[in-house]
């Protein structure tokens, strides 16, 4: 590839792609990872969605239904505040007097605790997003979620999007990008030269000043984050090289503790790169929602050779929230 880089500005709920990568988005990341599998209804195109996908369910005659259209998520803790959001499209809201969505806490065997309920939507006429928030009670394990539509006038069809659950009362999908605690980033792709005569940079998403990260491939070998705490932008350095023979293919990765540990853990193929380094405390600050593959925020320390993928969490083994995947052409359609 020579010198590579990439410019995603991460438009929210799409997949930004060109021929040969595509970068998966916040919104989009978050909700793929916290839908559940679909349950009922017919997958459908449809540009308006996050995913740029629906499912599209048509209810016959009058009435009122109460489609639960994905399978119960289950990972849940007691006493913490959940956002649960679906947006809900109606090809034909002629038949449409309203629409909300429910959540009901499940104990761990599924046995129901409670329910919430989301503002009713009445006599929609566009593109709806419903949301739901709450903390959830004692002994919640899980979280099943439905619909309520009244039709009472007939038939009608409608759209539903991916179900999006986040921990925390955002129900916004402010992109995550802008990550503010622990940070995961991970790489698979091959230096021309694993000992360049100059620093090369993996990804970036930083403002140069103090806020946000970078992740790079020092002179020595070693590998490094450049990570914004409000103060600066401090570099902590991997304390042994990658090792890698020039142009090979290496996955690497640097795992950010700053919320409880205050320590980075770099990684090469998946096996620990050296010791633990310790940082002062102090958590990030995030930067803009731009993230570069392949150059700094300057388009300057440009990597020589190929970018496999790359990926961004939030948190340590957090949920995945940018990925670039080089070989992954078909999640342009998604």
């Amino acid at each position: 590839m020579g010198q590579p880089y990439v410019d995603y500005p991460g438009s929210a709920g799409r997949y930004a792609s060109c021929a040969s990568v595509n970068l998966l988005d916040a919104d989009t990341a978050h909700t793929y990872q916290s839908r559940g599998a679909w349950v009922t209804g017919s997958i459908v195109s449809d540009s308006g969605s996050w995913s740029g996908k629906m499912n599209e369910i048509t209810f016959a005659g009058a009435g009122t239904d109460f489609p639960a259209l994905v399978e119960v998520v289950d990972g849940l803790s007691s006493a913490t505040v959940y956002s649960m959001s679906s947006l809900v499209a109606g090809p034909d809201w002629t038949n449409v007097d309203s629409v909300s969505i429910t959540a009901q806490w499940l104990e761990a065997d599924g046995t129901p605790i409670s329910t919430m309920t989301s503002a009713v939507v009445s006599n929609p006429t566009a593109n709806t997003v419903l949301t739901v928030t709450g903390t959830s009670p004692a002994l919640t394990a899980k979280v099943t979620v439905w619909h309520t539509i009244v039709h009472a006038s007939g038939a009608c069809t409608l759209r539903f999007s991916d179900m999006c659950l986040r921990a925390g009362s955002d129900g916004t999908f402010v992109p995550s990008l802008r990550i503010v605690g622990d940070l995961d980033l991970r790489a698979r792709l091959a230096a021309d030269d694993w000992t360049p005569a100059s620093r090369q940079t993996f990804l970036c998403n930083d403002d140069v000043s103090t806020e946000g990260y970078r992740f790079r491939l020092e002179v020595d070998g070693d590998i490094s984050i450049f990570h914004g705490d409000g103060g600066g932008l401090r570099t902590i350095r991997s304390t042994a090289g990658v090792g890698a023979t020039d142009g090979d293919a290496v996955e690497i990765r640097a795992a950010i503790d700053v919320t409880s540990a205050n320590l980075v853990t770099f990684y090469k193929d998946e096996v620990v790169l050296g010791d633990t380094v310790a940082i002062a405390a102090g958590a990030g600050v995030p930067s803009g929602d731009t993230l570069i593959v392949g150059a700094d925020s300057g388009l300057g320390a440009r990597l020589a050779g190929d970018v496999y993928w790359v990926e961004v969490r939030d948190g340590i083994d957090g949920p995945v929230v940018a990925r670039m995947d080089a070989g992954d052409t078909a999640k342009a359609t998604l």
